[in-house]
């Protein structure tokens, strides 16, 4: 499903931005927009229901990046350590049928391809390995998701409820040209750090103050010390 998180400068922002800017712009981007990039680290947030053959089935994925000791690469070395679940219910959960509860410990990898945003996350259920796969094409409607272990379930279109794949802005910063994203605020940009242009030439017999930013008179070396005469 469709998040606005940052492509386009939305609002500028009076406050303390970072590196004690005083004006500072808040990234406000939709993630659905951009050139497509595969990405190694994202977020994966969702549920609702999907139809498996004629059975109705709750659904429900969390995909989350690990922090701090945690972090890392993912299982096999693959994409990043996660952690989240992947559960399937089947709907009336008393008249048998479908039941399904994973455990999320790899983002392989995410991508967006011609604005639909995607991932595939693997993990544990049982003693069993499992991928699941899921799209997120910007409306409920375009949304799916597939799973694989022992049991398949092929790449099914939600009937209703929402994926988000989102913060897809790990790999390429949400902001316009000539800004830069703060190091320690992921959502707010700042005027890039450029390097200082080169003073301007100034006319003969001026040079250049740094204290004034302007050209002025140069100051008069003073004259060299005497020299001692000779000793006869």
């Amino acid at each position: 499903m469709r998040k606005t998180m940052g492509w386009a400068l939305a609002a500028a922002v009076v406050a303390t931005g970072c590196n004690g800017s005083r004006f500072s712009t808040l990234a406000s981007v939709d993630e659905h927009q951009g050139p497509d990039i595969a990405c190694g680290a994202c977020k994966v947030t969702g549920g609702g229901q999907i139809f498996v053959g004629t059975q109705r089935v709750q659904f429900d994925v969390q995909a989350i990046p690990e922090s701090g000791p945690a972090a890392g690469p993912g299982f096999g070395g693959e994409g990043v350590a996660a952690k989240g679940h992947v559960s399937f219910l089947a709907v009336p959960a008393s008249g048998g049928g479908l039941e399904i509860d994973a455990s999320v410990d790899t983002i392989v990898t995410c991508t967006r391809t011609s604005g639909v945003l995607s991932a595939t996350i693997s993990g544990t259920v049982g003693t069993e390995r499992f991928t699941a796969f899921v799209t997120d094409g910007g409306e409920p409607a375009d949304d799916a998701i597939s799973f694989a272990d022992s049991v398949t379930i092929p790449l099914t279109a939600i009937a209703n409820g929402n994926i988000q794949v989102h913060e897809l802005d790990r790999c390429e910063a949400p902001c316009g040209e000539g800004l830069c994203l703060c190091p320690d605020d992921r959502e707010t940009c700042e005027p890039c750090g450029d390097p200082p242009p080169p003073p301007p030439i100034c006319q003969e017999g001026t040079c250049w103050s740094v204290d004034t930013q302007s050209c002025e008179l140069c100051s008069t070396p003073p004259p060299p010390d005497p020299v001692p005469p000779l000793q006869p």
